[in-house]
Formats: structure tokens, sequence, C-alpha cells
């Protein structure tokens, strides 16, 4: 029986916060920040933070927090890029951390799922999933109590309670779970690759609905106003009405895989793909506006901040584009790969590389 999830998408609409504490922003993954970013961003400072590639970059209060490809878990001062605490996972990641109420939640390559203090990096649990984590994680409300989700290459979606790591649910799927779960008003949204999009409550674990899309879905959908945005392997990006469980519109234009999470403003969805552009979409018809040649596949997602798009390639360069031209305004030459999303937090743009080096920009 399918649960109806308009209400679930009101909540979305109701704005960010300054800080960046999900790698796309805020729980339903849109990668719209506040603010705005310098026309001419200044470097002001980059820290090596390992051996390994960086996730995405989070952000709290005045503290970054990024993990790492050695297996290795950080806190920064913002300001400064000075290492605050650095704790061992015991395993690489590629899953970006979550901040949640005073705690950094992240998963591994060996299936750990970690907590740990935000202040001072204190282990506070940890919980075995069967195989990598490579997504964020997100939180909703699990019978009244705080719990965490996010996904495995087990096939399970699991829920945990945020203060102990005790396992509340798990819902399975029938493949690899990679991207990050979006959450709006205690509805889970994600998709695998298994092809299908489901909606999930948050509280029970239950199946609202469930769509099928017809090939793997590999990264992370972002929710807005009703409708549901997300990549596939195939090259498509698909518009989901999540009420009706069908598809609005899909985009076909792109023949290269769609691993990055869309950024969705109030008219234009824009996603990276590994043909090496960033496409800009009729948020309403799913029609190309315009494309940026980044120069390497764009596997992060862009972020939308006021009238300007930032977006980092493995030709190893973060730009700032124009919202509504896709005209380069700046970029930078970060001497490698950026396969990551940037985040945006309070002026402050964030990237790491694949060589390790997270870079602040203001």
């Amino acid at each position: 029986m399918r649960f109806v999830l308009s209400a679930f998408l009101l909540a979305v609409s109701t704005g960010w916060t300054a800080d960046w504490p999900v790698f796309r922003g805020d729980a339903a993954l849109r990668g719209v920040a506040t603010g705005e970013i310098a026309p001419n961003p200044r470097l002001v400072w980059h820290v090596p933070t390992g051996q390994g590639a960086c996730t995405a970059p989070v952000v709290a209060g005045q503290r970054v927090f990024v993990a790492n490809g050695d297996g290795h878990l950080l806190a920064l001062d913002l300001a400064t890029g000075k290492i605050v605490w650095k704790v061992a996972l015991e395993s690489p990641t590629e899953a970006p951390p979550f901040i949640h109420d005073g705690r950094v939640f992240v998963g591994t390559d060996e299936g750990k799922f970690l907590a740990f203090a935000a202040e001072d990096g204190k282990a506070l649990w940890s919980f075995a999933a069967e195989d990598r984590i490579k997504g964020s994680a997100n939180a909703v409300l699990a019978n009244d109590t705080p719990a965490i989700v996010f996904g495995s290459y087990d096939t399970f979606l699991y829920c945990l309670a945020a203060s102990t790591g005790e396992l509340l649910w798990k819902l399975g799927t029938d493949n690899y779970i990679n991207g990050a779960p979006a959450v709006a008003a205690n509805h889970i949204a994600f998709g695998a690759c298994d092809g299908q999009f489901r909606q999930v409550n948050g509280t029970t674990g239950e199946v609202a609905s469930s769509t099928d899309a017809e090939s793997y879905i590999p990264g992370t959908a972002a929710l807005a106003d009703g409708l549901a945005f997300f990549g596939q392997t195939e090259g498509q990006m698909r518009c989901l009405d999540l009420a009706k469980g069908t598809m609005v519109w899909t985009n076909t234009e792109t023949k290269d895989g769609v691993f990055a999470p869309p950024a969705v403003g109030a008219s234009l969805v824009l996603f990276g793909a590994r043909d090496g552009k960033l496409h800009a979409l009729d948020r309403a018809t799913g029609k190309e506006v315009w494309q940026f040649r980044a120069g390497g596949d764009v596997d992060g997602g862009a972020v939308i901040c006021g009238d300007r798009v930032a977006v980092g390639s493995a030709a190893g360069r973060i730009h700032l584009l124009d919202l509504a031209t896709g005209h380069e305004r700046w970029s930078y030459d970060l001497g490698s790969a950026a396969s990551t999303s940037p985040a945006v937090s309070n002026g402050w743009l964030l990237v790491g590389t694949d060589s390790g080096v997270l870079y602040a920009f203001r």
C-alpha cells in the first residue's frame, strides 16, 4: 500500500541553516547553500589530511570534518585549517561524515559504522554491517528515538539509535546501496543498484512505495516540492513524482554514467556526468538549458549558492559558474582530481582532492 509523501516533502521547503552537516547541505540532499560565495574566492588554507583521497567535507559551527582513504577522521578549525583532532577508523573510507546532535557518524570500507563525539573525537560506539559503506548517513526518528540511517553494499538500509548504535530496523534490497538516503518529515527516499527507488517510513522501516527505474541508481537522490531527482549508470537523469510513484520526465541526452548527486534549485536541476560535463536541466521539463565542459569526469555534486554554482572534477579544478548561463566566473587548480562534492558554509567554499588535500576558500 502506498504511503502518500506530500507532507514529508513539505518540510524540506523550510530552508537551510548556515552549517553544512551532511555532504549535500540538508536532509533532503538538495545541494543548495545559503548566503553568497565571493566572486573571486581567495585561498585561505590547504591541509594534507593523509595519503588517501578526501571525502566530501561537512561543517558544524567553527569546525570542518572530513575522512580519508587512509582510514582517518579529522576535525579542523574552520578559520585556520588547524587539525583539532584526528582518529583512526581502522579502515579506508569513501563515505562522507555526517554531523548530528554533537556526534560525527561515518562508515568504512570494512562495513563498520562509527560514532564519535564532535568535540574531542572520543569513540562512542560502533556497528558492523556485512559489507562496505560508501554513502553518507542521515537522521530520522524511529518510534520517538533519534536515529541514524545509512545504506551498505550488503544490500541493507540500516536504522540505528543515534546514542547507542542499537539496531532499530533494517530493510533489504536486491543490490548495493551506494548513495545516501534523503530524509524529510521522517520519511526516507533512496535508490539502489537493483533499479528500484524506494520510499520508506522512518519510524517503522516499512516500504511505502517502490518504483522501477529500469537501471542501476548508483548515487544519491535530491528531494524538492514533492519530487525526487536522481541519476543512473546509463546516463539518465530522472524526476519522480513521489506521491504518485511515477516519472515526470527522464532526460537521456547524457550517454555516460551519472554518479554525481544532483543540485536542485528553483528552476534548474544540475548534475555532473562521466562525459566530463556539468549539465543544467529545466526543472519542470527535463530539457537541457546549458552544459559546462569541466575537462574530466564530474562525480561530485555541484552546489548552488545564490547566483553561482561550485563544482569540481577529475581534471583537478574547482569552478564557480553563473547559475543562469553556465559561464565560468572563476576557477582554481587543485593539483589533483576533485571527485567529491564541495561544501559551502557561511561564505566558505571547501573541497577535498583525491590526493588527500582539503582546500578552504573565502
